[in-house]
């Protein structure tokens, strides 16, 4: 899932680029938006996200709070 936007002052304004790729969710693989979204409802909203992106050729994890 690649990210298209980041919103200014969101939970995710720089930890996210635009063009990174959402590869996990919580050790989860994304398989697509579709999919991406349900894993993020699946969370619940009072639990951080551990999401792997990848950027360019390197990859990293970042926590995403809500």
């Amino acid at each position: 899932m690649i990210v298209e936007s980041v919103s200014p002052d969101g939970p995710a304004d720089g930890k996210l680029r635009t063009g990174d790729v959402i590869e996990e969710v919580n050790h989860q693989a994304v398989a697509g938006a579709d999919d991406l979204t349900a894993k993020i409802r699946a969370a619940g909203v009072d639990k951080p996200l551990l999401l792997r992106v990848k950027h360019g050729d390197g990859s990293r994890y970042v926590a995403i709070g809500r």
